[in-house]
Protein backbone atom coordinates (compact mmCIF):
# COMPACT_ATOMS: atom_id res chain seq x y z
CA UNK A 1 0.00 0.00 0.00
CA UNK A 2 2.90 2.68 0.74
CA UNK A 3 4.55 1.63 -2.45
CA UNK A 4 1.22 2.06 -4.60
CA UNK A 5 0.83 5.81 -2.46
CA UNK A 6 4.53 6.79 -3.43
CA UNK A 7 4.13 6.00 -6.79
CA UNK A 8 1.25 7.58 -6.99
CA UNK A 9 2.24 10.67 -4.96
CA UNK A 10 5.59 10.97 -7.34
CA UNK A 11 3.65 10.99 -10.61
CA UNK A 12 4.11 7.18 -11.71
CA UNK A 13 1.87 4.09 -11.30
CA UNK A 14 2.81 0.54 -9.50
CA UNK A 15 -0.26 -2.34 -9.70
CA UNK A 16 -1.41 -3.65 -6.72
CA UNK A 17 0.07 -6.89 -7.87
CA UNK A 18 3.34 -5.51 -7.63
CA UNK A 19 2.68 -4.05 -4.29
CA UNK A 20 1.96 -6.98 -2.77
CA UNK A 21 5.18 -8.74 -4.26
CA UNK A 22 7.29 -6.19 -2.98
CA UNK A 23 5.49 -6.97 0.32
CA UNK A 24 6.21 -10.12 0.32
CA UNK A 25 9.62 -9.47 -0.07
CA UNK A 26 10.39 -7.04 2.51
CA UNK A 27 8.11 -8.01 5.28
CA UNK A 28 10.99 -9.60 7.36
CA UNK A 29 13.03 -6.00 7.22
CA UNK A 30 9.31 -4.57 8.10
CA UNK A 31 8.79 -6.77 11.20
CA UNK A 32 12.87 -6.55 12.61
CA UNK A 33 12.01 -2.86 11.95
CA UNK A 34 8.75 -2.80 14.02
CA UNK A 35 10.50 -4.89 16.75
CA UNK A 36 13.57 -2.43 17.19
CA UNK A 37 10.77 0.46 17.23
CA UNK A 38 8.91 -1.25 20.13
CA UNK A 39 11.87 -1.37 21.89
CA UNK A 40 12.87 2.03 21.48
CA UNK A 41 9.39 3.00 23.12
CA UNK A 42 10.19 0.63 26.35
CA UNK A 43 13.43 2.53 26.87
CA UNK A 44 11.36 6.20 26.37
CA UNK A 45 8.79 4.71 28.58
CA UNK A 46 11.47 4.16 31.46
CA UNK A 47 11.65 7.66 32.62
CA UNK A 48 8.01 8.37 31.85
CA UNK A 49 7.54 5.39 35.09
CA UNK A 50 9.92 7.40 37.00
CA UNK A 51 7.89 10.27 36.39
CA UNK A 52 4.64 8.89 37.42
CA UNK A 53 6.74 7.14 40.77
CA UNK A 54 7.46 10.43 41.65
CA UNK A 55 4.39 12.39 41.40
CA UNK A 56 2.79 9.04 43.40
CA UNK A 57 5.09 9.44 45.90
CA UNK A 58 4.47 13.29 46.19
CA UNK A 59 0.87 13.07 46.46
CA UNK A 60 1.25 10.39 49.10
CA UNK A 61 3.63 12.39 50.98
CA UNK A 62 1.05 15.31 50.35
CA UNK A 63 -1.19 13.74 51.57
CA UNK A 64 -0.12 11.89 54.54
CA UNK A 65 0.92 15.48 55.74
CA UNK A 66 -2.78 15.92 56.14
CA UNK A 67 -3.30 18.15 52.77
CA UNK A 68 -5.89 16.23 51.00
CA UNK A 69 -7.48 18.65 48.91
CA UNK A 70 -3.46 19.72 47.70
CA UNK A 71 -2.85 16.41 47.65
CA UNK A 72 -5.82 16.17 44.92
CA UNK A 73 -5.63 18.64 42.96
CA UNK A 74 -1.60 17.96 42.48
CA UNK A 75 -2.39 14.47 41.93
CA UNK A 76 -5.21 15.76 38.80
CA UNK A 77 -2.94 18.36 36.87
CA UNK A 78 0.43 16.33 37.60
CA UNK A 79 -1.54 13.02 35.91
CA UNK A 80 -3.05 15.58 33.01
CA UNK A 81 0.56 16.48 31.91
CA UNK A 82 2.01 13.42 32.20
CA UNK A 83 -0.68 11.89 30.18
CA UNK A 84 0.21 14.87 27.38
CA UNK A 85 3.97 13.63 27.78
CA UNK A 86 2.99 9.96 27.17
CA UNK A 87 0.58 10.65 24.06
CA UNK A 88 3.50 13.52 22.85
CA UNK A 89 5.82 11.11 23.34
CA UNK A 90 4.36 7.89 21.82
CA UNK A 91 3.24 9.73 18.63
CA UNK A 92 6.63 11.18 18.05
CA UNK A 93 8.34 7.31 18.41
CA UNK A 94 5.20 5.84 16.45
CA UNK A 95 5.93 8.27 13.29
CA UNK A 96 9.85 7.56 13.40
CA UNK A 97 8.42 3.84 13.05
CA UNK A 98 6.36 4.73 10.23
CA UNK A 99 9.31 6.93 8.27
CA UNK A 100 11.25 4.03 8.76
CA UNK A 101 8.35 1.64 7.71
CA UNK A 102 8.24 3.46 4.47
CA UNK A 103 11.21 3.58 3.87
CA UNK A 104 11.75 0.26 3.87
CA UNK A 105 9.61 -0.13 0.97
CA UNK A 106 9.78 2.97 -0.85
CA UNK A 107 13.79 3.25 -0.85
CA UNK A 108 14.67 -0.49 -0.45
CA UNK A 109 16.61 0.28 2.90
CA UNK A 110 18.07 -2.12 4.90
CA UNK A 111 17.31 -2.37 8.35
CA UNK A 112 20.18 -0.58 10.21
CA UNK A 113 19.62 2.19 7.37
CA UNK A 114 15.77 2.48 7.57
CA UNK A 115 15.72 2.83 11.64
CA UNK A 116 18.63 5.53 11.77
CA UNK A 117 16.37 7.14 8.90
CA UNK A 118 13.56 7.19 10.99
CA UNK A 119 14.83 8.44 14.07
CA UNK A 120 16.50 11.32 11.81
CA UNK A 121 14.01 12.44 10.57
CA UNK A 122 11.09 12.32 13.41
CA UNK A 123 13.94 13.64 15.66
CA UNK A 124 16.24 15.97 13.57
CA UNK A 125 16.74 19.61 14.29
CA UNK A 126 14.76 20.60 10.47
CA UNK A 127 11.41 18.55 11.07
CA UNK A 128 11.28 17.47 14.66
CA UNK A 129 8.09 19.70 15.51
CA UNK A 130 7.01 18.85 12.22
CA UNK A 131 6.80 15.24 13.01
CA UNK A 132 5.01 15.66 16.29
CA UNK A 133 2.55 17.53 14.78
CA UNK A 134 1.92 14.42 12.34
CA UNK A 135 2.45 11.48 15.27
CA UNK A 136 -0.40 14.00 16.86
CA UNK A 137 -2.72 13.97 14.20
CA UNK A 138 -2.45 10.15 12.76
CA UNK A 139 -3.49 10.07 16.81
CA UNK A 140 -6.80 12.10 16.55
CA UNK A 141 -7.56 10.74 12.58
CA UNK A 142 -7.26 7.11 14.33
CA UNK A 143 -8.94 7.34 17.75
CA UNK A 144 -11.19 10.07 16.63
CA UNK A 145 -12.43 7.95 13.43
CA UNK A 146 -12.41 4.72 14.86
CA UNK A 147 -15.32 6.15 17.67
CA UNK A 148 -17.96 6.98 14.64
CA UNK A 149 -16.97 3.51 13.19
CA UNK A 150 -17.61 1.81 15.98
CA UNK A 151 -21.07 4.01 16.89
CA UNK A 152 -22.26 3.39 13.55
CA UNK A 153 -21.59 -0.38 13.36
CA UNK A 154 -22.87 -1.13 16.79
CA UNK A 155 -26.30 1.20 15.90
CA UNK A 156 -26.77 -0.68 13.02
CA UNK A 157 -26.45 -3.98 13.97
CA UNK A 158 -28.73 -3.44 17.16
CA UNK A 159 -31.01 -2.02 14.51
CA UNK A 160 -31.48 -4.90 12.23
CA UNK A 161 -30.75 -7.74 15.30
CA UNK A 162 -27.60 -8.93 13.15
CA UNK A 163 -24.28 -9.33 15.24
CA UNK A 164 -22.42 -10.13 12.88
CA UNK A 165 -23.29 -6.77 10.85
CA UNK A 166 -21.18 -5.08 13.75
CA UNK A 167 -18.00 -7.16 12.11
CA UNK A 168 -18.26 -6.34 9.29
CA UNK A 169 -19.62 -2.68 9.52
CA UNK A 170 -16.23 -2.37 12.04
CA UNK A 171 -14.11 -4.26 9.56
CA UNK A 172 -14.50 -2.20 6.42
CA UNK A 173 -14.62 1.61 8.24
CA UNK A 174 -11.26 0.94 9.84
CA UNK A 175 -10.41 -0.82 6.48
CA UNK A 176 -10.74 2.74 4.84
CA UNK A 177 -9.56 4.29 7.60
CA UNK A 178 -6.27 2.85 7.84
CA UNK A 179 -6.18 3.38 4.57
CA UNK A 180 -6.19 7.16 4.89
CA UNK A 181 -3.88 6.93 7.71
CA UNK A 182 -1.09 5.53 5.74
CA UNK A 183 -2.15 7.38 2.56
CA UNK A 184 -0.97 10.78 5.33
CA UNK A 185 2.37 8.95 6.11
CA UNK A 186 3.21 8.53 3.23
CA UNK A 187 2.85 11.89 1.82
CA UNK A 188 4.44 13.31 5.02
CA UNK A 189 7.30 10.86 4.73
CA UNK A 190 7.63 12.48 0.94
CA UNK A 191 7.73 15.85 2.47
CA UNK A 192 10.20 15.00 5.10
CA UNK A 193 12.84 13.57 3.07
CA UNK A 194 12.91 16.10 0.57
CA UNK A 195 12.87 18.64 3.35
CA UNK A 196 16.12 17.21 4.99
CA UNK A 197 18.02 15.46 2.04
CA UNK A 198 16.60 17.55 -1.33
CA UNK A 199 15.35 13.43 -2.60
CA UNK A 200 12.43 12.92 -4.08
CA UNK A 201 10.94 8.63 -4.03
CA UNK A 202 11.98 8.70 -7.82
CA UNK A 203 14.65 10.73 -9.41
CA UNK A 204 13.04 11.76 -12.74
CA UNK A 205 14.59 10.05 -15.83
CA UNK A 206 16.86 12.60 -17.66
CA UNK A 207 16.07 13.22 -21.49
CA UNK A 208 17.97 11.48 -24.31
CA UNK A 209 20.89 13.01 -25.02
CA UNK A 210 21.78 14.47 -21.65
Amino acid sequence: ACRTRAAAYAGSAMTFGGAYRLALRRWLPQIVVALAYLAIAAIAGIPLLMMAFAIGLVVTLIGAAGGGWAAAVIGIVAALVAGVIVICLMCWVYIAYNLAAVAVVTESADIATAIGAGLRRAFGKQTRWRALVAGLIVFAISVGGSLPIIGIAATVSALVHQPALYYAIAGAGTVLLEGLVAAFIVVFATDVRVRREGLDLVVPASPAGV
